[in-house]
């Protein structure tokens, strides 16, 4: 073909002729392996022998077929080999760090020893972030309106409550009004709070113990039977689903003269009322459900062990006095992995 003819058509049995930039109408040949797909053909397929072809974003012929995302986190931990008090070691790990050690599985449990294996000086135990906070108590009754006039009102005995065994968590009255923790396996009467009753004083008006939503009072009730007291011993958990099921909930005491109207209700012996607490948090307030103690533990020794040790010889956890100054371990930050197994599939044009 002359070069001065454009004119002249491209001839089949010239295989050294090149296809111009210049000339939309000419079609790619088949037969041809030199050619380059053009990124902006849309209309050229992703030819499955290829293998060195990367996928574009834009691309929208290819589909993703059983895709799967993968991941693990896992704390990142640091040793400190400086003694303090489990406060002070909370202190300097959310200072330096992010807190004290968190444990949330085995894999952790690995970490952590791996981490303090070998390391000098260590006497054994080391802090990490559990502790029991004996004081975190709350009432069963979620209701911000009637504790809208409440104080901190309690009526324990004298040294309680103290966690024996660190096993009480639930909270009795007893004959003489006081309070005590016990086990809350133990079964006892459950005092009900039923706030489908209005209440009077004694000038006639309706008090503001009636919940939203109740309108119409439908019992004048006296100034004792707010209280219901359950005929039938149950656990702790028994009587709050108890008083639920048929009335509010379990007693609530705000103050001395409803703590009298409850003392007045009792026989001789102890009953359930709505105060409870959950034991064993981490520091950084986290929810890990995930415990190692040793044998016996934890028993809250001598009733002022709150906080947790992990032993560097066992791995095993024990309670012990939170003024113990000991080597801890914080915990970085989070290492998270991801892996993606993918399955790509090319689909026809027509389906794009």
């Amino acid at each position: 073909m002359r070069e001065e003819d454009p004119g002249s058509e491209m001839r089949e049995e010239d295989p050294g002729l090149e296809m111009r930039e210049e000339d939309p109408g000419l079609e790619m040949r088949e037969e041809d392996p030199g050619l380059e797909m053009r990124e902006e053909d849309p209309g050229l397929e992703m030819r499955e022998e290829d293998p060195g072809l990367e996928m574009r974003e834009e691309d929208p012929g290819l589909e993703m077929r059983d895709g799967l995302y993968t991941h693990s986190s896992s704390h990142v931990y640091q040793f400190v080999n400086i003694s303090k008090t489990w406060a002070e070691a909370q202190n300097y790990c959310r200072e330096k760090y992010i807190d004290l050690a968190t444990v949330d599985n085995t894999e952790d449990m690995a970490r952590l020893r791996k981490v303090i294996d070998g390391s000098s000086g260590i006497k054994d135990k080391v802090w990490i972030g559990l502790y029991d906070n004996i004081n975190s108590w709350k009432w069963s009754l979620d209701n911000s309106d009637y504790y809208s006039d409440r104080t901190e009102y309690g009526n324990w005995y004298a040294n309680e409550p103290n966690n024996v065994g660190s096993s009480q968590y639930c909270v009795v009255i007893e004959e003489n009004g006081h309070w005590n923790d016990i086990s809350c396996a133990i079964e006892c009467y459950p005092v009900c709070y039923d706030g489908k009753r209005c209440f009077y004083n004694t000038f006639g008006h309706i008090l503001k113990m009636r919940p939203v939503g109740v309108s119409v009072c439908s019992v004048k009730a006296n100034a004792t039977n707010r209280y219901i007291l359950g005929q039938q011993g149950m656990n702790w958990v028994e009587a709050q689903s108890y008083c639920r099921q048929y009335h509010t909930d379990l007693a609530t005491v705000r103050n001395q003269t409803e703590n009298q109207m409850i003392q007045d209700l009792i026989p001789t012996s102890n009953a359930w009322i709505g105060l409870s607490r959950v034991p064993w948090r981490w520091s950084d307030q986290s929810n890990s459900p995930f415990r190692l103690w040793g044998q016996n533990q934890p028993n809250n020794y001598l009733a002022n062990q709150q906080c947790v040790v992990m032993s560097e010889k066992t791995g095993l956890w024990d309670d012990v006095y939170c003024g113990n100054e000991l080597y801890f371990l914080c915990h970085r930050g989070e290492c998270i992995l991801f892996r993606a197994l993918w399955r790509w599939t090319l689909l026809p044009l027509s389906q794009r």
